[in-house]
């Protein structure tokens, strides 16, 4: 798992502590974090339904959906179902800045459209996980170091797209999904793509933090033409044709990047932003192949009853929660959502 010097987010805490049964680091830091970035506006929030978030800094690393709120008592039976989180009380979503509060909305002016890509990358294609790394990270299967190794296989990806266009097809809404050797990086830049309001990506992703424009999501290697490599790098992006109320990265450390000052995030977000995504749900951490299938499908299924990105994503997650097997941060509070 890479780690960021210059800050430790909750996904750090909650992998170097909790992994050996010893959860007061995560519990400690999330309770310190609310007091200093939420109790201070306590009292101006507390009948708000929407937290609209404009991060500066390392704070772009922080998903504030996993900080906690009240007195935790500290034992070592902590039933993570039941802590005080701040997605408990609010729909929480960011914003690059203000400028995007001002924005209308445009969902729900057209008919509703999904294009699903999951390359799936079978078994044969994989190389053995690395050995050095511990039981769970081996687990974050939506994380890949291309140099080092070729792409582990996400079979929940598939299970992911398809259960998503169900929810399409059962609305009678457009949709089309591209899967495995269909999930080609040239499908995504066509043209063809303007027409679709959602755009779902399920795949690898990676980043460059020093290099911005060598980050990208991994598409299909096979039969793809001459002149592409299967690899939408992060300046490639801004050359994509979309129309898309929502794009969907679901993949590892999509949301990272490179701050810089005076300008922010900059990585594989702003490009999609540029290139017309009104809207972008990304991960700020690796990700498991079957939680994030979970929560994507559950996110969909309360969009399409027409609930609010925010609202869906934010019931998506307590479900996980509630559920139990899913209800450590790790699992559920690594997609957050950009746009309003």
């Amino acid at each position: 798992m890479r780690v960021n010097n210059s800050f430790v987010s909750i996904s750090q805490i909650y992998h170097f502590h909790t992994i050996n049964g010893r959860t007061n680091n995560y519990i400690s830091s999330a309770s310190a974090l609310y007091r200093i970035l939420i109790k201070p506006v306590e009292d101006k929030i507390f009948e708000a339904k929407n937290l609209f978030i404009v991060p500066d800094g390392t704070l772009f690393y922080l998903p504030f959906e996993a900080l906690l709120s009240g007195n935790i008592e500290m034992n070592e039976e902590i039933n993570f179902t039941e802590l005080p989180y701040l997605v408990k009380a609010f729909n929480i979503s960011y914003l690059f800045s203000t400028a995007f509060l001002q924005k209308e909305a445009k969902r729900l002016e057209s008919k509703l459209s999904f294009a699903g890509f999951a390359p799936v990358f079978a078994d044969e294609n994989s190389q053995s996980e690395n050995k050095t790394i511990d039981d769970l990270t081996a687990q974050l299967k939506r994380a890949v170091e291309i140099n080092d190794k070729t792409y582990s296989e996400l079979p929940e990806s598939k299970r992911e797209v398809e259960g998503i266009l169900t929810l399409f097809q059962k609305k009678n809404l457009i949709c089309m999904n591209f899967i495995s050797e269909d999930a080609k990086e040239d499908v995504l830049k066509s043209d063809s793509m303007y027409s679709f309001s959602f755009v779902h990506i399920a795949s690898h992703g990676f980043i460059n933090e020093d290099k911005p424009k060598f980050s990208g999501i991994i598409f299909t290697d096979k039969n793809n033409p001459p002149d592409e490599d299967g690899i939408l790098y992060s300046d490639e992006i801004y050359n994509l044709h979309l129309n898309a109320d929502l794009v969907v990265l679901s993949a590892c450390e999509t949301g990272l990047g490179k701050i810089v000052k005076g300008e922010g995030l900059i990585g594989l977000t702003r490009g999609f932003v540029y290139s017309g995504a009104r809207n972008i749900l990304v991960s700020l951490w690796q990700v498991a192949d079957k939680s994030t299938s979970e929560l994507m499908i559950e996110f969909y299924k309360n969009v399409l009853d027409g609930k609010s990105y925010s609202s869906s994503l934010r019931e998506a997650k307590l479900k996980l929660i509630k559920d139990g097997a899913y209800s450590y941060p790790l699992e559920w509070s690594p997609f957050v959502l950009i746009g309003n």
